[in-house]
């Protein structure tokens, strides 16, 4: 029996946290994703609740559907009013489950090709849900 079996584990240690966030389609997707005037503000991004962060991706509360496997630049909100915008980068949308009927979706990405900047941005997010200085994660878990 072969030890490769191809199975997909978690690398890194998941933060369960609620930020506020914006989203949209990048410029590749643009075309194919068409959001309304009436949900998406000017720059082309509706607000999302960030669910969960960490090192390889983060989940998404959206009232807005988001196909699988497109991309979005995600723009992380500061913790309080007035503080800079702790992340933006892009992601790629890997699964989509309806949460319920208002209806609310629950996206699941990973990071695509993040920059030096987006990278260093991911870090110290990182750093600070595990050092607990700004918020304490509601819980943090290590998936086999």
């Amino acid at each position: 029996m072969p030890s490769d079996f191809d199975l997909i584990v978690r690398r890194t240690a998941r933060y369960d946290i609620a930020l506020r966030a914006k989203a949209g389609p990048t410029q590749l997707h643009a075309a194919a994703i068409r959001l309304s005037a009436t949900v998406a503000a000017r720059n082309g991004l509706v607000d999302v609740d960030v669910l969960d962060f960490s090192g390889g991706g983060v989940g998404l509360l959206s009232m807005v559907f988001f196909p699988r496997r497109s991309c979005l630049r995600l723009v992380v909100q500061g913790f309080v009013d007035g503080e800079p915008d702790l992340l933006d980068a892009v992601v790629r949308v890997q699964r989509v489950v309806m949460s319920d009927r208002r209806p609310a979706y629950i996206i699941g990405t990973s990071f695509e090709s993040l920059s030096t900047a987006a990278q260093a941005q991911v870090d110290q997010l990182l750093a600070r849900l595990e050092g607990g200085s700004d918020v304490s994660p509601t819980s943090a878990e290590q998936s086999p």
